[in-house]
């Protein structure tokens, strides 16, 4: 007699006659395969909205946004809710959860912005379903004020030149006019430099000329001064967005 094994199954052949033995052994079935778990209950899970979104919050300041997980399936889920952003933290709902059929789990994340700036932060879930996409964006606070600090500059000591109704190259600092006469304005004496590029003082022609860095002509204004602090209100005004507050 000759004894054959052929994975899960044993061959026995006894001269002509050869019987097949279905042999359930370590690790096969009844039928000679190998043991298989039982497909997966149905795990399923819903997460609304796919995505949050803080928004433009102050630095220093916070905002707070909330999912929710919902089980759509016939068993428990177990969820583990974490995330590793800087910013970026659970108010509600972060850690191991375990989610019965039928139920949600509602989380809130809070963000704190340290810088200015965009952010995003991936929340994982462990769970069959993808994590969700965090966004927000961080903003310096403006110290300085158009309409109150910097229109005051203008009209005290330049309109003179730049007034209605021929300002003087083109540049009309008049209240009501100067902001657009500013920002993103292509520089008529100085094409293609732009008078003031927001955040950017160092290819605004309006700093250069409140300086006098004699990068883009003479000072300003001609004949007369500006004071240390006023110029400075000038560069913070620029490098804080060049707002229109």
């Amino acid at each position: 007699m000759i004894v054959t094994s052929y994975g899960c199954r044993v061959v026995v052949r006894s001269g002509v006659l050869a019987v097949v033995w279905a042999a359930v052994l370590s690790g096969c079935s009844d039928l000679g395969g190998p043991l298989r778990a039982a497909a997966p209950a149905d795990a399923r899970c819903d997460i609304r909205p796919a995505s949050i979104d803080f928004g433009n919050i102050a630095v220093g300041q916070s905002g707070e946004q909330s999912f929710r997980v919902a089980n759509v399936g016939s068993v428990s889920l177990n969820a583990t809710l974490a995330l590793s952003c800087a910013g970026f933290t659970f108010v509600s709902g972060g850690g191991a959860h375990a989610i019965a059929p039928g139920e949600s789990l509602t989380v809130t994340v809070r963000y704190t912005p340290t810088t200015g700036g965009p952010s995003s932060c991936t929340i994982l879930t462990g769970l069959p379903c993808s994590g969700i996409v965090a966004s927000a964006s961080g903003f310096v606070p403006a110290t300085v004020s158009f309409a109150t600090d910097i229109q005051v500059i203008f009209t005290t000591s330049c309109v003179g030149c730049h007034g209605s109704p021929q300002p003087s190259g083109g540049a009309d600092l008049t209240a009501g006019s100067s902001y657009a006469s500013l920002v993103d304005a292509v520089s008529n004496g100085y094409a293609p430099a732009v008078r003031v590029i927001p955040g950017d003082t160092t290819h605004s022609v309006l700093y250069h000329k409140v300086f006098g860095t004699g990068q883009y002509g003479p000072a300003m204004p001609l004949g007369g001064t500006i004071s240390q602090s006023d110029r400075i209100k000038i560069r913070t005004w620029i490098t804080e967005g060049a707002r229109d507050n």
